[in-house]
Parts: C-alpha cells; structure tokens; sequence
C-alpha cells in the first residue's frame, strides 16, 4: 500500500446485530468505560437491549441510533487506548456521522449521545405519522432512478454508496410503485433493515425539530477534517458543519463524494470503527483499482 493518510469512517443505521459490542464489553476495560457512560445516561435496560434483545428491538430507530453510536465510540476508545487511533480524516454515514464528530472532538461524548438520542426519537415518531421505508437499488446507474423517482415528490435518492448501488426512500406508497418501475431493469432490490423513510421530505418536521436541540456555540472546531454527508466533501468550518447537520435528516448522504474526497485528500487507509462492515464494502467499490488498504476494528482489536 503506498503510504498516505488514515480515514476513520462510522457506520450508520442498518449496521446493527444483536448482541453487538458485548465482545468489547468483555474484553477491554476502557470500552465497559464507554458502556457504563451510556447506561448512566440511557439506563440500565438499554445495555440489556444492546447485548441481549432481538433483531427487532435493535431495528426501532430509536434504539438503533443511540446503540451505533455506543459500540461506535467503545470501538474508538479502544483503539485510542491500544495506541491504534491516528487518524487524518473521519467521516460517517448518515446516524455515523455524529461518531465522527466524536472522533474528531467537535462534540463531546454526553453529548453526542444526547444528539443522537433526541435524533432517533423524533425520526421514529415521523417514521410513525408518515408511513414508508428505504431500499437499495443494485444494478442501475442514478440517471435511470432518478427519472422514476423525480416523478414521486415525496421520494428522493437518498443515499450514493457506491457505484451500482444507490437508496431511494419515501412514502410507503408512492415507495411501492417507483421500486414496481425499477424491478425489471435493476439487478437487485433490497429493502433496508429501518423503520422509516429517512433522508426524505418525510422527515422536514423532524428536521426542524432537531435543529432547536443543536448549539453551534457549543460545538468545537475539528481537530482533524472531516467528510459531511450532505457537502460530499472534507470541511473544518464550524459553520458548514452545522449548516450540514441541519439538513443532513432530509438530505441526501453523498458517501461516494465524501470517499473520493477524501482519497483525493491523500487517504490511503480506510478504517471502519464501529458494527458491521457495510462501509469497507462500499469503498472497495468506489475506490477499486485505487492502492488503498481497507478494514475494520475487529481486524485491529
């Protein structure tokens, strides 16, 4: 691998299994640290969640936003702790976003939790008023969703993950007749593991809610440069930071802007720090052919 900078990336909803983080929780000291932090501030029941309920449990927006971020952050400490944690760039996807904000010091760990907590909430009370869902689309280029999507103003391509592999989301119906046109030409369809219509118009009103609980002014400037879904691009404005978050439950998750931009910033060793490994998937996919090292934490731990 030709020498360049390191990219911790953080995984969003969809990464969560049950029974995750518990090997953390076993195993390192620090990282029951991080548990007992979040069992303080969540309750005793949501570690029992965690490491003990269903995949259903886990799914409920909810749940599954403050546990990403939870394992996330002992994942990260962990490293740190270890003497593994040099990173040059962090960026997130979607729900991960906020670890990397973690990561890179803007916020603090309360919270973030807080954040992400009050996030899960209102998302799954819109999830609740406006019924719909997400899906995966394999297979077909953006020109050829968009011309269906565009016609459906309450669904919107939600998420660039890759090349061949784009998320629309929106409201359950109009949802079910834009993935009935894009079957016969996609290669495959995948509904995704959440309980709403994220990163949609659906969810405005939970936007704007959120954005009464973010203050700037008690956010700090990064420490290292950081990838904002919504920009596509690194940024160390406090200002573009907050603009993004803003809109970031509405807006569309560029990740393979953001990935790109971040290889053309030097980075050349990707590090997954959290549940899952839906991220190194996608970067192999969007930087294939380039000469990078890819991984995740349970490689390093």
């Amino acid at each position: 691998m030709a020498d360049g900078k390191v990219v911790f990336m953080f995984p969003g909803q969809g990464s969560q299994y049950p029974g995750m983080g518990k090997d953390l929780y076993d195993k390192y000291d620090v990282a029951r640290d991080v548990f007992r932090r979040v069992a303080d501030f969540m309750g005793k029941d949501f570690l029992e969640l965690m490491f003990y309920g269903t995949e259903e449990e886990l799914t409920d927006t909810k749940n599954a936003q403050p546990a990403i971020y939870a394992v996330s952050v002992a994942a990260l400490e962990t490293l740190r702790h270890r003497g593994d944690s040099k990173c040059d760039m962090v960026m997130g996807h979607s729900l991960g976003e906020f670890s990397a904000l973690y990561a890179a010091g803007v916020v603090e760990f309360e919270q973030g939790l807080r954040l992400v907590r009050i996030r899960g909430e209102l998302m799954a009370d819109m999830a609740d008023t406006n019924r719909g869902g997400m899906a995966a689309i394999i297979g077909l280029d953006e020109d050829s969703i968009r011309e269906v999507v565009d016609r459906y103003p309450d669904v919107i391509v939600a998420n660039y993950n890759a090349p061949g592999q784009i998320v629309i989301s929106g409201g359950s119906e109009n949802l079910k007749k834009v993935l009935e046109e894009l079957k016969p030409r996609a290669r495959r369809i995948v509904p995704l593991r959440v309980s709403g219509a994220f990163h949609s118009p659906l969810m405005e009103e939970a936007a704007r809610e959120f954005q009464k609980y973010l203050k700037k002014d008690e956010m700090r400037p990064p420490r290292v440069p950081i990838a904002m879904n919504t920009l596509g691009r690194l940024t160390t404005d406090l200002d573009e930071i907050y603009d993004a978050l803003v809109k970031q439950l509405m807006g569309s998750v560029r990740f393979i802007e953001m990935t790109l931009d971040t290889y053309r910033a030097g980075g050349r060793k990707y590090v997954e720090v959290g549940p899952g490994k839906v991220l190194q998937g996608l970067v192999k996919r969007i930087l294939k052919g380039k000469d990078v090292e890819i991984m995740g934490t349970e490689e390093i731990l």
